[in-house]
């Protein structure tokens, strides 16, 4: 009884090979070089420059901090104060506008304080300002992250972060 032959032909490598010769053909090492070279320039950058990220990163936690201030005040009542370093933020809140009171972080109870990693600060040290109880800022203003083209926008009027 015969066994059935399978065919060889699957891969590149197997087509065209004599009994017991298996190789890669010169197309696939070429193919597979252009490969490697045009994922290497395009990943490379990436992975080495941490900076985009980190400001990235940091611009989005102040946005929410921000949007979380607001909600505070809102269903607290309070005021929650925003107070602005050329790399952090911290929010305290109080029955006046004058604060005084460390707004408690919701993951962890620890005073809310959000700093930017080394060399990401804010293009422009921004102004302080507060929510009122009624989640209105005391001065709309723009704000802005070294290493992120976004522009965080607190309105005047609505208190919206955007």
């Amino acid at each position: 009884m015969e066994k059935p032959v399978l065919s060889k032909c699957r891969f590149f490598s197997l087509c065209g090979m004599g009994e017991g010769e298996q190789g890669y053909t010169i197309i696939e090492i070429v193919l597979v070089l252009i490969l490697v070279g045009v994922l290497s320039s395009y990943v490379a950058p990436r992975m080495f420059d941490q900076a985009s990220y980190q400001g990235l990163g940091f611009h989005n936690e102040v946005q929410a901090s921000l949007r979380y201030a607001q909600k505070v005040a809102l269903a607290q009542r309070r005021f929650v104060c925003v107070t602005f370093s050329i790399n952090t933020l911290s929010l305290t809140m109080g029955s006046t506008a004058s604060c005084g009171t460390p707004l408690k972080h919701p993951q962890d109870g620890s005073n809310y304080v959000v700093t930017g990693a080394t060399g990401i600060q804010f293009n422009l040290l921004p102004s302080n300002f507060y929510f009122t109880p009624q989640g209105e800022p005391s001065m709309g203003q723009s704000l802005q992250v070294v290493d992120s083209s976004r522009t965080i926008t607190i309105e005047a009027n609505s208190g919206y972060v955007h």
